[in-house]
């Protein structure tokens, strides 16, 4: 089968993956972020992103969203238009923008428009949370982990692939235990199996992006094990881009990667096989430390260690 393109960037990847959310679930994520029932939810349209702002000293210029939703009530007045903003890198200068957008929206609907910020990383929720959001006014929302549900159950991935794909992508990087994180990974690879190849494909490219490299090679490996992961649907480069230094440069990581990896299991079926009992902090310290040279000194300790020794004495410096 000839090889598609790369399809999108993480950015527009996430912007297809909440435009294309059941409106439902999206609402609930919402209305949790804002701690109101969405009992009052009744309908949701899209509508087109674009506004035109006019200016005092300069031409009317268009703003545009990631994403703009119009919310109904059951009674059909528009209850709020919600402005979805997506965020993976830092700049200041969207404080203005994100002031705009509600403005114009809010003007234009004469209701109320709110920014509802999606930004999967915690160091730069935390850093818009300081140096942001209280600057912004009237106040915005931003999504936080425990306002979307991280699915890790394969049935449920299945039959709600893309809620399980998002809370994936936003809990892939937060400080839970990486058992749990591996646990959301694996059930957003069965969730994309189920989707079609522009789909899968496209979706792929966010996870691949936004999920720590350890996370995702030790959910592929599990789902690998289990016979569950099919190789062939998450390729995400085409012939020329393997070629560039991009890749090249990431392939070179990549095999540094994998020796973290391969040490990481390497220390603990050791001490296994040895008849010590690896406690869940002493794996996860093992399974989470990303130096090579720690781990080799781990490694060697795992051999020599004496069967009356402690694992202590292991990661002794």
């Amino acid at each position: 089968m000839a090889q598609l393109e790369q399809l999108a960037s993480a950015h527009e990847s996430l912007v297809e993956l909440l435009r294309n959310m059941p409106r439902r679930a999206l609402a609930e994520i919402v209305c949790a972020a804002v701690n109101v029932s969405s009992d009052d939810v009744a309908e949701i349209y899209e509508r087109t992103p674009s506004v035109e702002v006019s200016g005092l000293a300069r031409a009317a210029r268009k703003v545009a969203a990631d994403l703009v939703l119009v919310v109904h009530t059951l009674d059909g007045r528009i209850l709020e238009i919600w402005i979805f903003e997506v965020q993976l890198s830092w700049d200041r200068n969207k404080r203005w923008i994100w002031a705009l957008l509600q403005a114009a929206f809010a003007a234009e609907s004469r209701t109320n428009a709110m920014v509802v910020v999606v930004a999967p990383s915690p160091r730069l929720r935390a850093r818009m949370r300081r140096k942001l959001v209280p600057h912004v006014a009237p106040p915005l929302i931003l999504l936080e982990p425990d306002q979307i549900k991280l699915i890790d159950d394969a049935d449920e991935a299945r039959r709600r692939p893309l809620e399980t794909i998002l809370g994936a992508v936003y809990h892939a990087r937060e400080d839970s235990p990486f058992s749990a994180r591996v646990a959301g990974i694996r059930a957003a690879l069965l969730a994309l199996q189920t989707l079609d190849s522009i789909s899968c494909r496209r979706y792929t490219v966010l996870v691949m992006s936004i999920a720590p490299t350890a996370v995702v090679q030790q959910a592929m490996e599990e789902l690998r094990e289990r016979g569950e992961l099919d190789e062939g649907r998450f390729e995400t480069f085409t012939e020329m881009e393997r070629e560039g230094y991009s890749f090249n440069h990431g392939r070179e990581e990549g095999l540094h990667i994998g020796q973290i990896v391969t040490l990481r299991r390497a220390v603990v079926d050791i001490l296994g096989l040895r008849g010590f009992a690896v406690s869940g902090g002493q794996r996860e310290r093992i399974e989470t430390c990303s130096d090579l040279e720690t781990l080799e000194r781990w490694y060697d300790r795992a051999r020599a260690l004496a069967v009356d020794g402690t694992l202590e004495q292991l990661f002794d410096r």
